[in-house]
């Protein structure tokens, strides 16, 4: 596993003193795409290749809060690729590398011109090394929620919630959930499926729902396309 300690500064925590689960993404996001770079593969390899890896599912077990000057360990290793997908797990341990935050991602490979999914071949994965992946969390895209949702007034997708890959970045969607759903900084569990693009100045529409085991918000166009995802549990 590719790994690297880090401290919990001041500037990744909310009102409450720990870090919301939005920059727990964000810190898994900066320890894969450290990954990348140390083999070769980061940012402007895959812009030279007119190729990006986007994020499609993730799941996260949240054992208990991640804490203000905390001593953390965060890891990341790919699990499997095959076809159009490959998939990743992600934790943070405390010093004692006791699991504060596990997670499994999938992802699939994409063309920068046309947006299409690629065929993963053996070269787009050389240089990492496969790990053994988590027996208690898996990503899946599909998720569905048996009510029929609240609507909630539309928001613009601000230039500052876009990523290096033109669209809006994935920890974003979990931070505007946060408007939704109450108490999201006490999840145990969170999932998230990235269905469609969303960019810059496009008009997305919240559903809110009310599931039995947690709440649920679903990301739709105006023409009422799913864009995103997201059920809590507590």
């Amino acid at each position: 596993m590719y790994k690297y300690k880090d401290k919990i500064r001041y500037s990744l925590v909310d009102n409450t003193g720990t870090v919301p689960p939005y920059e727990i993404l964000n810190l898994f996001q900066n320890c894969s795409t450290e990954q990348s770079e140390s083999i070769g593969k980061g940012v402007k390899f895959m812009l030279g290749l007119n190729k990006a890896w986007v994020l499609i599912g993730y799941k996260l077990i949240i054992n208990r809060p991640v804490k203000y000057e905390e001593n953390i360990i965060v890891g990341t290793e790919p699990t499997d690729f095959k076809g159009f997908f490959g998939r990743r797990n992600y934790c943070i341990m405390d010093e004692d590398e006791d699991f504060i935050v596990k997670a499994d991602s999938l992802w699939t490979l994409i063309d920068l011109d046309s947006r299409s999914p690629l065929r993963i071949t053996e070269e787009d994965f050389v240089g990492y090394e496969l790990g053994e992946a988590f027996e208690d969390v898996r990503a899946d895209r599909k998720m569905s929620f048996k009510s029929e949702g609240e609507e909630q007034k539309a928001k613009i997708v601000p230039k500052s919630f876009i990523d290096n890959n033109g669209h809006m970045n994935n920890a974003n969607y979990l931070r505007l959930a946060y408007e939704y759903v109450d108490d999201i900084d006490k999840a145990k569990e969170i999932s998230i499926a990235f269905l469609k693009e969303a960019v810059e100045g496009q008009k997305i529409v919240p559903f809110v729902h009310k599931e039995e085991d947690g709440v649920g918000v679903t990301f739709k166009s105006v023409d009422g396309d799913e864009l995103n995802k997201v059920f809590v549990k507590f």
